[in-house]
């Protein structure tokens, strides 16, 4: 027997060993969550106060094996200590940073383009400049977070955010603008990936996708105040200098209060610091029972340290089926309509009788006041519904308004062909750019052509309003927040930077691409033809999200990690396929019985089945 044969047979051995442990151990988290829900939902005070004791027996003759200290406290039930709410707050603020700093341009485009005499080109450049800065940082972004850390790299990306904020509110000529926006575009990279992967790691299970969503929530607010206050400062001399300005206050605040908070106990582990993950952990998690959360970090870690960024896109532990679902996500998200449908919202609210330019800016902040409302009342039901239900009826919403948009456009008086649409030369080019899912848009710089052959009714005003809302509601509850989350999720901890910036090129790539297009098509087919692909979009989204995305509320990282090391995408689609189509009798099954199907979806599928 060789060297190569003992060490692959020493090799499955440990492994062996590993997953025994990890099994043991993951039994006990398994019990405690489910006395936990049982002790809300069904049980009174003192049957919960039993099941507890129960399941703290039992725990204890589980680690105990694990050479784990033998004096764990009895288990406290989890609240949110001052820094996980503290990192709430931080998530939201780089969102908010995200959203400002993409959407404000917008806004400052109708008085640099006077101030620097400034072409379509040059305008065109600049705003393209943030893009070719964010290409640039997404190939970076993944490397940094995972060799300087999460914390550092935040904090970098604020900094990154102050010093691009200072040269465009001062810049006195167009190529410091130029240089500016390509910071601007790094900044936002570093933002997307640092900020999501930090709070998915920092969390516990059950605030996990509330931490993660507030990010999307403050992309949301961002692009919001980043409308009204231009809409505020567009007659101010030289307002341009203020709306780029202002956003190096929320960018300092933030890097001051990143300085205070605990590194990632997962990077810690990972960088073999396990003295400082214990105390990071303690000071998270307010407690001092989290030994059975180390250990399984640990083995998790352990596991994981086989992976190379090749290992993505290789079959190791289903490695490239994690990657193909993170780049499906991204992909459908730009292909759902989502950014061109928000460019295109003035123009039709101008053909339906919001004629001003300050008229249809304001419905389309309307538009993004409702964005932002419906992300924020998502941050409170995030974690007591599915990921996958919350994405099917995000993109069932998503289906039905384009269905209907594209129905009403058809039998619309005016067809809104991309013929009745002009450049008017008094007012800015206007350009989509986005990252994820998030867009600019630049209200009332497309207009529509005036001459209006029948003057829209109140009531397909109506149909065409109700249809640009329930949309933006679908998206907020659905791929906007919920694609963040399962990106930060699916994906091993020494791999998660770097899987987290493939993903998010493939989705800038796939924006460039519909964003190029758009224009062209909808001149050859019309925008009713558009939303009828966008519908389709949208039901091949319902699909794969129904047969193929794995759940992941209510688990640990490592016990995601651990699950879908074992996912076949065959046999996820041929079960789930055999359960669409089984017996009325099998639907009758107890609660528990669905939550024990539910669980094997996510990962593999029973040899009894």
């Amino acid at each position: 027997m060789d060297d190569s044969e003992i060490d692959d047979l020493v090799d499955a051995i440990n492994r062996e060993l590993i997953d025994q442990e990890f099994s043991k151990a993951n039994i006990a988290f398994e019990r405690e969550r489910k006395f936990s829900i049982q002790s809300d939902d069904q049980l009174s005070d003192t049957e919960s106060e039993i099941r507890t004791n129960e399941g703290d027996n039992i725990e204890t003759s589980l680690l105990s094996s694990e050479s784990l200290s033998p004096t764990i406290p009895p288990r406290k039930k989890s609240f949110p200590t001052c820094l996980t709410i503290s990192a709430g707050i931080l998530s939201c603020i780089n969102g908010v940073l995200f959203g400002y700093d993409i959407g404000i341009i917008s806004g400052a485009l109708l008085q640099l383009k006077t101030h620097f005499q400034l072409n379509c080109k040059d305008r065109e450049l600049l705003v393209s400049s943030a893009l070719i800065g964010g290409i640039v940082s997404y190939v970076i972004a993944g490397l940094l977070v995972d060799k300087v850390g999460r914390k550092v790299t935040i904090i970098i990306n604020c900094v990154i955010f102050t010093i691009a904020s200072f040269l465009l509110a001062f810049a006195q000529n167009f190529s410091i603008l130029i240089f500016a926006r390509l910071l601007v575009g790094c900044a936002v990279s570093l933002s997307s990936v640092s900020t999501c992967i930090y709070m998915s790691e920092i969390a516990i299970s059950k605030l996990r996708g509330r931490l993660v969503s507030l990010y999307e929530f403050g992309i949301t607010l961002g692009f919001l105040v980043s409308f009204l206050v231009s809409y505020l400062l567009i007659t101010t001399s030289d307002g341009w200098r203020y709306m780029f300005g202002l956003a190096s206050i929320p960018s300092v605040i933030q890097a001051l209060l990143m300085l205070n908070m605990p590194k990632s106990p997962r990077y810690l582990l990972l960088k073999n610091k396990e003295a400082e993950a214990i105390n990071c952990l303690r000071i998270l998690r307010g407690h001092s029972s989290i030994e059975t959360e180390i250990h399984l970090i640990k083995k998790s870690l352990f596991e994981e340290s086989r992976y190379n960024f090749l290992d993505l896109f290789r079959n190791k532990d289903n490695m490239m089926a994690r990657m193909g679902i993170a780049i499906s996500i991204v992909t459908l998200l730009q292909f759902s309509g989502q950014p061109n449908i928000l460019f295109y919202s003035p123009t039709i609210f101008q053909h339906i009788g919001f004629h001003k330019d300050t008229a249809s800016t304001l419905a389309t902040v309307g538009l993004g006041l409702a964005k932002c409302i419906f992300t924020g009342c998502l941050l409170f039901v995030v974690d007591r519904f599915s990921r996958r239900r919350l994405l099917t009826i995000g993109c069932t919403l998503m289906l039905i308004s384009m269905a209907l948009l594209a129905i009403t456009l058809y039998n619309s008086p005016n067809d809104l062909k991309l013929e009745k649409i002009c450049i008017d030369d008094k007012n800015t080019t206007s350009i989509v750019f986005a990252f994820n899912d998030s867009s600019i848009t630049t209200p009332a710089n497309i207009s529509a052509n005036n001459e209006l052959e029948i003057q829209p009714t109140r009531f397909f005003r109506f149909l065409v309003i109700s249809s640009l809302i329930t949309f933006v509601i679908g998206f907020s509850i659905g791929f906007g927040p919920i694609s963040w989350l399962i990106l930060s999720e699916i994906f091993p901890t020494s791999l998660k930077g770097r899987a987290f910036s493939v993903a998010n090129i493939f989705g800038l790539g796939s924006n460039i691409l519909v964003s190029m297009t758009f224009l062209d098509v909808t001149a050859a087919i019309g925008l009713a033809n558009m939303c009828t692909i966008s519908a389709i979009v949208c039901l091949l989204s319902i699909l794969f999200v129904s047969l193929l995305v794995p759940e992941t509320r209510g688990r640990t990282l490592e016990q995601v990690s651990k699950e879908l090391q074992t996912m076949s995408v065959i046999r996820r689609v041929t079960y789930k396929l055999r359960s669409c189509f089984s017996s009325s009798s099998r639907n009758l099954q107890t609660n528990a019985s669905y939550e024990s199907m539910d669980s094997l979806c996510t990962s593999s599928i029973p040899n009894n089945e």
